[in-house]
């Protein structure tokens, strides 16, 4: 069955793949800032935990992994990225062209544009962060 019937449908399926995406991006980096400040599993557990109960957001653990020495600059800098686009889409990203009655067509165009792009990157960087934290969690624990 093809539920995308026009492209505003094709719009809200790349959009909840971006938020989709995020969401899994920012767990994988709540587990790779506990493995950073844990010893065992049971630690892990417990400060992810931690973390969940006191909604830390994407912000702050990334925040938290850029000043911990672990990234490269341009590592630190995607870690950035991601929270401003995990954040435009939440919050702006309809919003700049739904409520623009002059150039709806226009700005509707320049914001799938950019949505179709950042969909595409972020579902490549979430498979990326996936088999980065894998691998972390090998190293740490074998």
């Amino acid at each position: 069955m093809n539920i995308i019937k026009n492209k505003l449908d094709l719009y809200k399926y790349y959009l909840g793949g971006v938020v989709f995406n995020c969401q899994i991006i920012e767990m994988d980096l709540k587990v790779i800032y506990a493995l950073l400040n844990s010893n065992t599993k049971k630690d892990i557990e417990e400060f992810l935990e931690d973390l969940i109960m006191n909604k830390s957001t994407i912000g702050s653990v990334v925040h938290e992994l850029i000043h911990s020495g672990l990234f490269n600059k341009k590592d630190s800098q995607t870690l950035y990225d991601i929270k401003k686009i995990r954040n435009y889409w939440c919050h702006e990203g309809v919003i700049q062209f739904a409520y623009e009655k002059n150039n709806f067509n226009r700005n509707f165009e320049e914001s799938f544009a950019k949505l179709e792009e950042e969909h595409e990157y972020l579902t490549k960087l979430q498979s990326s962060i996936e088999k980065y934290k894998l691998n972390f969690y090998g190293k740490k624990f074998g």
